[in-house]
């Protein structure tokens, strides 16, 4: 249970640092980092009513949460059908966790890039 507790505290240290996941993603997986205890720490099986009303946010951006997470691999979701889907946590057994990517880090594309530095502004001064 000691590892199992070590494993949990450096899942949500990196997860709260990772840059391939949005703030939504961080706000589901502090959910279920509170949900899962380490007396009954098999999976979990919200539905996606209680993740949005718990989470405070649409099911648009659950969804987008979920698979951030998933792709990250901080989270791994067995799908069987919409409405039925079991969460659980990537670090099952007293090994030390570490964490494995299902797809590749791929950046992702700005809305609003900048256009480049612009130039700083000096102060000559007078004399």
């Amino acid at each position: 249970m000691q590892r199992w507790n070590q494993n949990r505290v450096d899942w949500l240290y990196e997860l709260a640092r990772c840059n391939e996941v949005g703030a939504s993603a961080v706000r589901v997986g502090l959910l279920f980092a509170t949900f899962f205890q380490p007396e009954a720490r098999e999976e979990l099986k919200p539905s996606y009513a209680w993740l949005t009303k718990h989470a405070h946010m649409s099911r648009t951006t659950l969804a987008t949460a979920l698979v951030e997470l998933e792709e990250a691999g901080f989270l791994l979701i067995t799908r069987y059908h919409a409405e039925s889907q079991i969460y659980t946590m990537p670090f099952m057994g007293d090994a030390k966790w570490v964490r494995e990517r299902t797809k590749p880090f791929v950046a992702k594309e700005r809305k609003n890039p900048p256009n480049g530095k612009r130039p700083r502004k000096t102060i000559e001064s007078k004399n």
